[in-house]
């Protein structure tokens, strides 16, 4: 996903970016030349501290801050809300946010299985409520998951 190739100013959005894949590829999101990059994270804190984690590895700070609890679809629907309100067009998305369940089965507030909320429902709210309000045509979406 390089930007540097276009003079068009580039917008992307990482979902889980305060820790490992999501931090990372924010970081390399930032360095190959996106204008801004949405780091969305559980809460408002994980996001800043990545914010100034980022800013200082990269010499910019071309990072915005957007609080997401994937596993959550309300949750998943208020930031959808908040991007579409912002009226910014995606140009690569990436939905890297999840959790590992453990040996328990662990249900999230919506009574669904928290690892199937988090890697998949969350992100398909908020793709779908993006896609409807026009901020993702031509965007690049990536789906993460790891173990």
């Amino acid at each position: 996903m390089n930007a540097s190739t276009d003079s068009t100013p580039k917008t992307a959005m990482v979902t889980g970016a305060n820790s490992g894949l999501g931090f990372e590829a924010a970081a390399q999101l930032a360095e190959s030349g996106y204008d801004r990059i949405i780091l969305a994270c559980r809460t408002v804190e994980k996001a800043e501290g990545a914010r100034e984690q980022l800013a200082a590895r990269v010499g910019s700070d071309p990072f915005e801050t957007l609080a997401v609890d994937v596993a959550d679809l309300a949750s998943s629907k208020a930031a959808a809300a908040e991007l579409i309100q912002r009226g910014d067009r995606i140009d690569a998305l990436l939905l890297n946010a999840g959790v590992v369940p453990g040996d328990q089965l662990n249900m999230s507030s919506d009574g669904l299985e928290i690892a199937f909320a988090a890697s998949l429902l969350g992100h398909h709210v908020i793709t779908m409520e993006l896609l409807e309000a026009g901020l993702l045509d031509g965007a690049r979406v990536v789906i993460v998951g790891s173990e």
